[in-house]
């Protein structure tokens, strides 16, 4: 009974922790924005590569939502 009731409470978290993206801990991008920008990409390998423009292209991600993603995954917003 112990042994069942632990596999429940680790499937449990496993769960949540899956449920949230780590597109989220991003400032400005909730899950709404992470779904988009998912079903834009397909992949967050895709995200990563993308550059600013790329990531504006997506539905209902601003300028400034791109800059703070392409910050996340490069450090610093490519100069123009």
């Amino acid at each position: 009974e112990v042994h069942r009731f632990t596999i429940g409470r680790m499937k449990k978290a496993k769960n949540k922790s899956m449920r949230s993206s780590s597109l989220e801990k991003i400032s400005g991008i909730g899950p709404a924005k992470a779904k988009k920008l998912l079903k834009h990409f397909g992949k967050i390998e895709k995200i990563k590569n993308s550059d600013i423009e790329e990531l504006k292209a997506a539905p209902g991600i601003s300028a400034t939502d791109a800059d703070a993603i392409y910050k996340h995954f490069h450090g610093e917003a490519e100069q123009n």
